[in-house]
C-alpha cells in the first residue's frame, strides 16, 4: 500500500471517529483524531555483536634493529685483517685471523690421547664379553640347582596338601555324620511334634463337630415349637437367647429358628449347616487315619537316629588319623625349609656373588675406559674450538662502523675488534601518552608511512615507566621484510590501535541521542516508541559500543523524526515505503 492510500484510510478513520465522538460527547476530545494522524513511520534494526577499533598516529624514529660488537675469544697475534670501515659484510665473512701455531701442537697431542682412550675401551669391551659368558654359565648352574630345590619343595608341599585335604575330607565326613544324626534326631522330633499336632487338630475338629451338632439340634427343637402368636414367639426367642428377633406379622417358630441360626453361626441356611457338619465329620475321619499312620512310622525314625549316632563316632576316628598324617608331612617340609634348603641356597649365592663381582669389575673397566674417552674427547673438542676461534667471522650481515685491530698486532678478548650495524631489518621508536599505553601490547600490528609508502611491523617493546626526557612511555616496533630503504635516524609516521573492544554490542552512532549529557535511544515496542537510557562505550566513525540499556533482541529505531518522543505511535516502514 502506498503512503497516499494509507493517509486516505487514516483520514477516513479520523472522520468516522469524530462522527462517533460527536454523537456521544459532542466531539469534545479531538486530540484522539490528532494522535491517529501523527503515527510516525520508522525504520528499525537489531543491535549486533562486533569489534570496535580506534587507531591513532604517532611520530617515530628509525633505528637499526641491533648493533654487534665482535671480540676475539682468544688472545694472539693478528695475522690477517679484512675489510674497512663502511664496507658491507655478509654473515659468515672472515673478518680477521689469529696465529694458531701453538694450538696446532695441542691439537695433535689431544688427538693422540683420544685415539689411545678408544683402544682402551675396545680392550675393556672384549674382557666384559668373556666375563658375561662366564656369568651366564654360573647363572645356568644356579638356576638348575634352584629348580631341583623347587621341585623337592613342591613334592613336600604336595604331600602336605594331600594330608590337609584328607583332614578336610575326614572333617567333612564328620560334619556330614553329625548333620545326618542331627537330621535324624530332628526328623524324629518333628514326627513326634506332628503327631501331637494331629491329635490336637483331631480333638479340635471333634469339638467343632459337636458344637455344630448341638446348634443343629437346638435349631430343630425351636422349629418344632408350637408357638404361633407374638407373645409365644417372643418368649421362645428369649428362652433360646435370640436377642436379635423382632416379631413381624406372619412369623412362625421356623422364623425364630432361622434367627437363631443366623445369630449362632455364619451359615445362611440349615442346608449349609448340614453340609458343614458332614465336612467336619469327614475331616475327623481323615485326621484319625493320619494319627494312626504317623504313630506307625515313629519307631523307624528312632532306629535311623541310632544308626546316625554310630556313623558320627566312626567319622571322628577318621579325623584323628588324618590329623596325625598331616602333622608328619608338615614336619618333613619344615626340616627341608629349615636345614636342607638353606644349605643349598648358601652355595648357590656364593657362586653367584663371585660371578657378579668378576662381572662388575669388567663393567667398571668399561666405565673407566668410557670416562677416559669422554675426557680425551672434551680436551680434543676444546682444542678444536680454540682453533676455530682463531678465525673470527661476521656474526651478522651489515655495515662495518669501526675496526680496532691490525695485522701483526696483538688482540685479546677485551678488544672490540669490529663493530657491525645489522642490516635487513629496522625498528622504529615512538612515544605514547599514558591514556593510550594500556591498549598497546607486544605483538600489536603497526603501519609505518614514509614518503607515501607503507611498511608493516609489530610492537616488540612497551615501556613500563615514563621516559624522563619526554614524559611519555617508550614503545618499539620491529619492521618486517621490505623496509631496506628505511634510513636510520629519519622520522616516520606510525599508526597503531590504541583502543579495542571485541564482541561488544554496537549500534549506528546516528541512532544515539543526548539530553543533558544523558545518552538515550528510541526502541520500537508493539507500535510504541520507547525512550530508553543507555550507557555508551567507545565509538568509531559509524558505530558506537553500548554497554547497558539494551540487548540484541531490542528493535532500535534508526531514523529521526521531529515528532519522535517517548510513547509516540510508530509503524515500521515496509519496503514500498522506503522506495517512495
Amino acid at each position: 500500500m502506498s503512503k497516499s492510500r494509507r493517509r486516505v484510510r487514516k483520514g477516513n478513520m479520523a472522520v468516522m471517529l469524530c462522527i462517533t465522538l460527536v454523537s456521544l460527547t459532542g466531539c469534545q476530545d479531538v486530540a484522539i483524531t490528532e494522535q491517529v494522524n501523527q503515527e510516525i513511520t520508522v525504520e528499525v534494526t537489531n543491535p549486533a555483536r562486533d569489534t570496535i577499533l580506534i587507531e591513532n598516529s604517532f611520530i617515530g624514529t628509525i633505528e637499526p634493529l641491533s648493533e654487534v660488537v665482535v671480540t676475539p675469544k682468544i688472545a694472539g697475534e693478528v695475522l690477517e685483517a679484512n675489510f674497512e670501515v663502511g664496507d658491507t659484510v655478509q654473515e659468515g665473512d672472515l673478518l680477521f685471523t689469529i696465529d694458531d701455531s701453538a694450538i696446532q701442537i695441542s691439537l695433535a697431542a689431544a688427538t693422540a690421547t683420544y685415539e689411545s682412550a678408544q683402544a682402551g675401551l675396545l680392550s675393556a669391551q672384549a674382557s666384559l664379553k668373556a666375563q658375561e659368558a662366564s656369568h651366564v654359565s654360573v647363572e645356568a648352574t644356579a638356576a638348575e640347582t634352584i629348580g631341583k630345590m623347587d621341585t623337592n619343595e613342591m613334592e613336600l608341599n604336595v604331600s602336605v596338601e594331600k594330608a590337609q585335604n584328607t583332614v578336610g575330607a575326614s572333617k567333612g565326613n564328620e560334619a556330614l555324620s553329625k548333620q545326618a544324626f542331627s537330621s535324624a534326631q530332628s526328623v524324629a522330633e518333628n514326627v513326634e511334634d506332628n503327631l501331637e499336632i494331629l491329635k490336637t487338630n483331631k480333638s479340635n475338629a471333634e469339638s467343632y463337630y459337636n458344637s455344630l451338632v448341638g446348634v443343629r439340634g437346638k435349631y430343630s427343637a425351636i422349629a418344632a415349637n408350637t408357638a404361633t402368636d407374638q407373645t409365644g414367639l417372643e418368649q421362645l426367642a428369649s428362652q433360646n437367647g435370640v436377642s436379635t428377633y423382632i416379631y413381624t406379622a406372619g412369623d412362625t417358630a421356623q422364623t425364630v429358628a432361622d434367627a437363631f441360626l443366623d445369630l449362632a453361626t455364619s451359615y445362611a441356611s440349615i442346608m449349609e449347616l448340614d453340609a458343614a457338619i458332614a465336612t467336619a465329620k469327614s475331616s475327623i475321619t481323615s485326621m484319625e487315619s493320619s494319627v494312626n499312620s504317623t504313630e506307625g512310622s515313629y519307631d523307624s525314625y528312632i532306629t535311623a537316629q541310632v544308626q546316625a549316632a554310630i556313623g558320627m563316632g566312626t567319622a571322628s576316628d577318621s579325623v584323628a588319623t588324618a590329623e596325625q598324617a598331616k602333622t608328619l608331612a608338615e614336619k618333613y617340609k619344615q626340616d627341608y625349609e629349615t636345614y636342607t634348603k638353606a644349605k643349598i641356597l648358601a652355595g648357590v649365592n656364593a657362586s653367584l656373588a663371585g660371578a657378579d663381582a668378576t662381572l662388575a669389575g669388567a663393567q667398571a673397566s668399561i666405565t673407566n675406559a668410557a670416562s677416559s674417552i669422554k675426557s680425551a674427547k672434551a680436551n680434543l673438542d676444546s682444542v678444536t674450538l680454540q682453533l676455530d676461534n682463531t678465525k673470527i667471522k661476521a656474526p651478522v650481515s651489515g655495515i662495518i662502523t669501526a675496526i680496532n685491530v691490525s695485522e701483526h698486532n696483538m688482540a685479546s678478548n677485551a678488544t672490540q675488534a669490529y663493530v657491525i650495524e645489522s642490516s635487513g631489518s629496522s625498528k622504529v621508536v615512538f612515544y605514547v601518552a599514558e591514556k593510550s599505553i594500556s591498549q598497546i601490547k607486544s605483538g600489536n600490528e603497526v603501519i609505518l608511512e614514509k614518503n607515501g609508502k607503507e611498511y608493516k611491523g609489530s610492537v616488540s617493546f612497551v615501556g613500563s615507566s615514563v621516559d624522563g626526557t619526554t614524559g611519555l612511555f617508550k614503545v618499539e616496533a620491529v619492521m618486517k621484510e621490505g623496509n631496506e630503504t628505511l634510513i636510520s635516524g629519519t622520522s616516520v609516521t606510525i599508526k597503531t590501535i590504541t583502543q579495542k573492544a571485541e564482541n561488544v554490542l554496537v549500534i549506528p552512532i546516528s541512532a544515539l541521542y543526548y539530553e543533558n549529557e544523558t545518552a538515550y535511544v528510541y526502541l520500537f515496542e508493539s507500535g510504541i516508541a520507547r525512550k530508553v537510557e543507555v550507557s555508551p562505550g567507545i565509538a568509531e566513525e559509524e558505530n558506537i559500543e553500548i554497554i547497558s540499556g539494551m540487548d540484541e533482541a531490542s528493535q532500535l529505531i534508526t531514523n529521526w523524526d521531529s515528532q519522535m518522543k517517548d510513547g509516540a505511535l510508530v509503524t515500521i516502514a515496509v519496503e514500498g515505503d522506503k522506495n517512495e
